[in-house]
């Protein structure tokens, strides 16, 4: 087994810098996309008459249709991640949650308290927490607007197959709950081929969908941010190096 051979399951586009700065520290990076996003055009009428914008997934923040959005517009974003990228947009006025949806409902509730808004959500085609119902008792209208679609892969690769059986990777890579769920379904009949395996999650959200006696340890990052992923596995390879 090459404890320094790991598996990106990050979409494509997002695997570029990763890559390059593990490489830089000696890792084999092994592409494996299990997402592909697909942007949606969004008509920015919506936008009219709206007091706030809500996302809870950078992924959203690149969609070329938000380019020619009002950038003075309070935007509430799940967390530093997003909130960077937004700022990076050139969004003005930022509210972060702490790494959850529902800290960020909280957080919304407060900023409205005793008086309606309407919001425009601007989400993926699959969702794990519904702001339209959960902030209708607080008198804040939530329009929920796919921005992007989520393609999830449905077979993993043969070559990526073959080094599993082979034992020739020393973790997985993961940086959402969701393309932690499509590895476990991918890998349920070869599921022994994961106990050699070291799982590298960027929050604890994500270590929850893995189960953990499936894998030789799994090892959640300090903070969601890419670079504090890029820090561990450092260290590791300094543990493994002596």
């Amino acid at each position: 087994m090459d404890d320094l051979r790991l598996l990106i399951t990050r979409p494509l586009e997002q695997t570029e810098f990763l890559s390059k700065m593990l490489e830089n520290q000696g890792f084999e990076v092994v592409p494996e996309p299990l997402l592909k996003i697909e942007h949606k055009s969004i008509p920015l009428k919506i936008f009219d008459n709206v007091q706030g914008i809500i996302v809870t997934s950078a992924r959203a923040l690149e969609n070329p249709s938000l380019d020619l959005v009002p950038k003075n517009l309070p935007l509430f974003v799940v967390g530093e991640i997003t909130a960077k990228n937004a700022k990076d947009k050139g969004f003005s006025t930022i509210f972060v949650g702490q790494n959850s949806a529902a800290s960020l409902a909280n957080i919304i509730i407060d900023y409205f308290i005793n008086q309606s808004a309407r919001l425009v959500y601007l989400s993926s085609n699959e969702i794990r927490y519904d702001f339209v119902n959960h902030l209708k008792p607080y008198s804040i209208q939530v329009e929920r607007i796919i921005a992007y679609l989520a393609k999830t892969s449905d077979q993993l690769s043969d070559s990526v197959v073959k080094a599993l059986e082979n034992k020739e990777l020393g973790g997985v890579v993961f940086f959402s709950p969701r393309t932690a769920e499509i590895f476990v379904k991918l890998t349920k009949a070869n599921e022994k081929s994961l106990k050699n395996l070291v799982a590298w999650c960027a929050s604890q959200s994500i270590a929850d969908v893995l189960e953990r006696n499936s894998w030789q340890s799994i090892v959640v990052a300090e903070s969601p941010a890419q670079e504090s992923m890029i820090s561990a596995l450092k260290n590791y390879k300094n543990l493994l190096r002596g």
